[in-house]
Order: C-alpha cells, then sequence, then structure tokens
C-alpha cells in the first residue's frame, strides 16, 4: 500500500514540507514570503527556513543584500528559468558594483551564496516561482507586526549606483 504523507500520517518520521496555508509574511508585486515557517533546528545550529514565492517581474536589479556570516541557499521547487544577481564585496561592507554578474538558472538548479557575497533572490522568467529559502536565524527577523527586518548586526543592504538589466539574450556560456 502506498499513502500521500500528510502531517498526521508522517509525523513519527519528521516533517512534510510543503506551500504554507497561512497568511504570508510579505506579499507585493514581488513575491510572497513565509518566515520561518518549518523548525529544521535538527539539522545545524540555528537554520531559518522560509518558502518564498518570487513573481514573474523584469528582472531589474535596483538593490542587493549581503550576510556577513552566514551563507544562503535558495532551494528551487518550480519549473521557471530564473536570474540571479551576485557581486563580490571590495571591502566588508561595499559591495563592488562594477563585477555584478547576472547568472541564469535553469530549471532543477538550485544555489548556495557564500557569506560576503552580495545578491539578490532569484527572479523568474517564465512563471512564478516557489524556494525554500536557508539562511542563519538571526539574519531575518520578524517585527511585531508580522514584518521582515534583516538584522543590522548580521546583513547590509544597498541600493545601487545604477539599475541592473538581465538581458537573457546576451547569454554567455
Amino acid at each position: 500500500m502506498v499513502e500521500i504523507p500528510n502531517k498526521n500520517n508522517f509525523k513519527d518520521f519528521r516533517h512534510i514540507i510543503e506551500k504554507p496555508n497561512t497568511k504570508a509574511n510579505i506579499d507585493n508585486t514581488y513575491e510572497r514570503y513565509w518566515h520561518d515557517f518549518i523548525d529544521m533546528s535538527f539539522f545545524s545550529k540555528n537554520p531559518l527556513v522560509s518558502y518564498l514565492e518570487t513573481k514573474k517581474v523584469l528582472p531589474l536589479c535596483k538593490s542587493l543584500i549581503c550576510f556577513f556570516y552566514n551563507s544562503e541557499a535558495y532551494i528551487n521547487l518550480g519549473n521557471s528559468r530564473l536570474v540571479i544577481f551576485a557581486a563580490p564585496s571590495k571591502g566588508k561592507y561595499i559591495c563592488d558594483e562594477e563585477r555584478i554578474k547576472a547568472y541564469l538558472i535553469n530549471p532543477g538548479q538550485s544555489v548556495v551564496i557564500s557569506k560576503g557575497v552580495w545578491h539578490f533572490a532569484p527572479f523568474p522568467l517564465d512563471e512564478n516561482n516557489e524556494f525554500l529559502a536557508i539562511v542563519g536565524k538571526k539574519n531575518v527577523l520578524l517585527d511585531e507586526n508580522g514584518g521582515i527586518i534583516l538584522n543590522p548586526s548580521e546583513v547590509i543592504e544597498t541600493t545601487l549606483e545604477n539599475e541592473y538589466l538581465a538581458d537573457i539574450n546576451d547569454l554567455r556560456f
């Protein structure tokens, strides 16, 4: 007999990871974000696993974030091609904007971003897309209204001097 797992019949084995059925902490024109939606502390020290749905929008990068003490992973759950922007640091708190690159991520691929790399969540090119976003628990906090705060002692966000549009017609291998 084969069963479809659910929270009740699978609870003795751990968790079922599925799209949350609760109100998202962030819901805007770019994304829907469910903060810390599943406890994964049994894997490592204080991971934060969030569910992220990014909406198909023009892949235009206006700002980047950098986690200085933890890496971040975007585990792709969708079928869209994606663009992610990344740039190295030039100094601890400075983005090397001249070296920003856009990368095409195909369905079935996921990315891990090293600590100290400036980046932004992936932009879907074909359709809305879903991810698990994994960072250190101290990086992203909830405010008293359920909104998201980037912890200033762990994460920095910068507005770029220029906007960067990913032109997938200029794809390099």
